[in-house]
């Protein structure tokens, strides 16, 4: 009877997620599909984007992958964070004090960004060059970085005032090639409108 472990050396990675008290910050949905395989409509959404109503204050939270990281002891200091809105700093810290951040969203999208540096200490490095025979001078500080884009929440594409607000909506939200098949459907229709309008004008 043979007993083995395997392990998986994975680098490291951060997202951006809504913080639990941000009820009004959710993804931004993307739009539906129907599936030939299931029935009813599947929503997809946006994986970078968040929305939410303006002149609402969210808070944002750095997920870390190994998921192990995410529940480090309190007295812990090995993760650095630092977060940027719209490429200014705006709060740097451990794991304690800097894992989420309160952001003010007034009347614009922002962009932000996080990044974070797990640094390595002596007993890693030791346990590193025993385990993998990694020697210790190979080990440095690792950098994951991430960004995420919070929008200004609109109204949904079938609340709209008039046509032309309509069209202006489906445009903003719908992906290009949808975009493209609208306008190739335009112009065939008016290639076949028209000249039967003309024909029939001349054969009164």
């Amino acid at each position: 009877y043979t007993m083995s472990r395997d392990f998986e050396i994975v680098d490291l990675g951060v997202g951006i997620v809504p913080g639990e008290s941000s009820e009004s910050l959710q993804w931004k949905e993307l739009g539906t599909h129907k599936s030939f395989s299931e029935t009813g409509t599947t929503t997809k959404y946006s994986d970078t984007i968040l929305e939410t109503p303006t002149d609402t204050q969210i808070t944002l939270e750095a997920k870390l992958y190994p998921s192990f990281l995410n529940n480090l002891p309190v007295n812990d200091n090995s993760l650095q964070f630092t977060w940027s809105v719209d490429g200014k700093e705006v709060a740097t810290g451990n794991a304690t004090n800097a894992s989420s951040i309160p952001v003010v969203i007034d009347d614009d999208d922002i962009d932000v960004s996080v990044e974070v540096i797990k640094s390595m200490s002596d007993a890693d490095r030791v346990v590193f060059e025993d385990t993998f025979n990694i020697q210790q001078a190979e080990t440095s500080d690792i950098t994951a970085k991430n960004t995420t884009q919070v929008n200004i929440a609109g109204g949904p594409i079938t609340a709209y005032n008039g046509i032309s607000g309509f069209f202006a909506t489906t445009a903003h939200n719908a992906p290009e090639y949808l975009i493209f098949l609208l306008k190739m459907t335009l112009i065939i229709c008016a290639m076949l409108f028209i000249p039967m309008v003309v024909l029939e004008r001349k054969i009164r």
